[in-house]
C-alpha cells in the first residue's frame, strides 16, 4: 500500500509516450482524447480505503489523500482540516463506497486507491476459501450486455482463492460469490514476467475475461428460454420433480464422462481468440490436464477398489463347498 506513488510515475510515463516499452503512447490527451494519467494534485482522483469490518457496514473511502488511520482509530483521524484540506469521507459500508465509484467508473479516467492493509493482515493475509478476507474491495455488479465488467489483476491472487481481493456482491455484500465465476471472469493473478515480455498479456486476458461472461450470459438466456418455455407448455411441474429425484440419487462427478472439477474449471484458461497462447495461458491449461488426469485416475482406482471388495465379500458369504 506505499508504492502508490511510484507506480503512478510509471503508469503516467506509459500514457505520455515516454514508457520504454511502449514508446510513443497517447494517453494523456493531447490528441484531444481522455487524460489517463493519474493526479495527486486533484484530490477527486485518488484516495484511501478505510476498513473496520468483514460485513462492510464500517468500511468507508475517503478521497484526497493516501494517509491512513491505525486500526485502533476511527475516522476523526480526516478531522483536522488544517492536515486534510481537501478529503471527502464516503461512510455507510460497501455499498456506498461502490455509489461512490461508479460515478468515476461510469466515465473514462483513472483512479488511484489505496488499499488498506491492516485490515488485511488482521484478518490472516488471505488464507483459506470460501470466506472474506477484509483485502483489496472489489464490488461487482448484476453483468449485462451493456453494463459494466469489473477485473481484478493482482499478483498475490493464488490458484485456488482470491486472497487478497475481496469480492463483494453490490446489494448483498455478504454472499461469498463462487470461486467458478470469478476466476473464469473477473480475477487474474497476474504475472510479471509475462507482463513485461508479452506486449498483448492484459489485452489477451481481458479478452478471455470477456468472452467468459459473453458465454455466462449467453447460457443464462438460454436457461431463461428454456423455463419459459416450460412453464408455457405446463411440464414445469414434472421438471421440478425429476430434478428433486435427481438429486436424492448418489452422484459421482468424477463418473460423469467429460465432467472437470472445480479445480480443473478454474484452472483452465482458454486460448486467446487473436494471436499465439502466451506462457502462462499454455501453464494454466497444462495443470487443468493434469488435474484432470489425477482424478480420473483416482476414481478409477476406487472403482478397482469398490469391485474388488464386492468380489471378496461375495466370497466370503459363499456357502462352504460339500465333498462328496
Amino acid at each position: 500500500g506505499k508504492d502508490l506513488e511510484a507506480v503512478a510515475t510509471e503508469f503516467n510515463a506509459f500514457c505520455e509516450g515516454r514508457h520504454p516499452l511502449f514508446p510513443g503512447a497517447c494517453f494523456d490527451g493531447r490528441d484531444g482524447g481522455v487524460d489517463y494519467r493519474i493526479s495527486f494534485q486533484d484530490p477527486r482522483r485518488f484516495g484511501t480505503f478505510v476498513r473496520r469490518s468483514l460485513c462492510g457496514s464500517e468500511d468507508a473511502l475517503v478521497y484526497g489523500t493516501l494517509q491512513q488511520p491505525t486500526l485502533g482509530e476511527t475516522l476523526d483521524f480526516y478531522r483536522d482540516a488544517s492536515r486534510f484540506p481537501d478529503v471527502n469521507v464516503v461512510s455507510g459500508g460497501v455499498d456506498a463506497i461502490h455509489r461512490s465509484l461508479r460515478r468515476h467508473f461510469n466515465r473514462p479516467g483513472s483512479l488511484a486507491l489505496r488499499d488498506y492493509f491492516p485490515f488485511w493482515r488482521s484478518q490472516g493475509l488471505g488464507e483459506g476459501s470460501g470466506k472474506f478476507n477484509g483485502g483489496k474491495l472489489l464490488v461487482l455488479e448484476p453483468f449485462t450486455r451493456t453494463g459494466a465488467h469489473q477485473m481484478f489483476f493482482d499478483d498475490h491472487i493464488s490458484d485456488l482463492a482470491p486472497k487478497i481481493v475481496d469480492v463483494r456482491s453490490h446489494g448483498q455484500p455478504e454472499k461469498v460469490l463462487s470461486l467458478d465465476l470469478l476466476f473464469a471472469s473477473h480475477l487474474v493473478r497476474a504475472e510479471p514476467l509475462e507482463a513485461v515480455t508479452n506486449p498483448r498479456y492484459f489485452v489477451d486476458h481481458v479478452e478471455r475475461l470477456v468472452q467468459s461472461m459473453d458465454r455466462r450470459q449467453l447460457v443464462r438466456a438460454r436457461m431463461r428460454a428454456l423455463l419459459l418455455a416450460a412453464v408455457a407448455s405446463g411440464r414445469l411441474g414434472d421438471a421440478i420433480k425429476a430434478t428433486r429425484e435427481a438429486q436424492l440419487r448418489d452422484y459421482d462427478a468424477w463418473r460423469a464422462p467429460g465432467d472437470f472439477s472445480t479445480r480443473a474449471r478454474r484452472a483452465l484458461v482458454e486460448r486467446p481468440s487473436s494471436g499465439g497462447r502466451s506462457p502462462g495461458v499454455a501453464r494454466h491449461q497444462a495443470v487443468a490436464r493434469r488435474v484432470y488426469a489425477e482424478r480420473r485416475e483416482q476414481s478409477a482406482s476406487a472403482r478397482r477398489g469398490d469391485r474388488e471388495a464386492s468380489v471378496r465379500r461375495a466370497l466370503a458369504e459363499r456357502p462352504p463347498a460339500i465333498d462328496r
